[in-house]
């Protein structure tokens, strides 16, 4: 009789576990192959529905239990010759401000961005790891870094910015480049409104840390409510 109770329970927790990590399976795949992206326009404008971190990260939302995020146009560049992309393992559990993921260049510089909302991530964009530069051609929509089960959304929003009240930041961040990169040419970080790709690779080492204090140091986002791959 005790054997037999045994086997029961051995056989329900084998049971068990099966269901859940086919669950798990199935939410992976699920995130991995969402399809609701407005594709990013020629001019690489985010899509009306992101909202941005003032870390320059953005999110968008696909439905209660489903997001996706990514990072600015203006990060993805000023990080120069991508390497890699360092970013938390699927089943990781992150809070709003939390790292996302770590850009990585070539010659070692190393730029950390923000979670604009908590969630457990569901997948990691596996294309950047063969490709890390998608995310330079195409920050707002297939160079996504993370899809995520979103965790108090609600509560976050109001940290983040529609597209509009991003703009101003990264209108600030064009003037601060071409100041500090002043008599040269302002093309050296953008031309026609557009980030120069990789242009961070133009910036010394003391150019490239002042303007990341700069641009990248923590901010309050002030009026936001009024205008609204690899493992490591």
């Amino acid at each position: 009789m005790t054997a037999l109770l045994v086997f029961c329970m051995v056989a329900a927790a084998l049971a068990a576990h099966l269901y859940l990590t086919r669950q798990r399976q199935r939410a992976a795949a699920r995130a991995r192959t969402a399809v609701r992206f407005v594709e990013a326009a020629p001019s690489s404008e985010p899509a009306a529905d992101l909202a941005f971190h003032p870390g320059h990260t953005w999110v968008q939302k696909h439905d209660e239990r489903l997001a996706s995020i990514g990072v600015s146009a203006l990060a993805a560049n000023f990080i120069g010759e991508l390497g890699s992309i360092e970013a938390p393992a699927e089943g990781a559990k992150l809070d709003a401000d939390q790292r996302a993921c770590t850009l990585v260049a070539k010659n070692g510089r190393r730029l950390r961005l923000p979670m604009p909302i908590g969630g457990k991530v569901l997948a990691v964009n596996d294309e950047l790891v063969r490709d890390p530069a998608l995310v330079q051609r195409r920050p707002y929509d297939k160079g996504w870094i993370l899809r995520v089960r979103p965790s108090h959304a609600e509560e976050a929003a109001t940290a983040l910015a529609a597209p509009a009240i991003a703009q101003r930041w990264f209108d600030e961040a064009r003037a601060a480049v071409s100041a500090r990169l002043s008599p040269i040419p302002a093309s050296v970080a953008f031309d026609g409104g557009e980030w120069v790709p990789a242009f961070g690779e133009r910036l010394d080492d003391e150019e490239w840390n002042e303007l990341r204090r700069k641009l990248f140091a923590p901010r309050a986002p002030a009026s936001v409510g009024s205008d609204s791959v690899q493992g490591g």
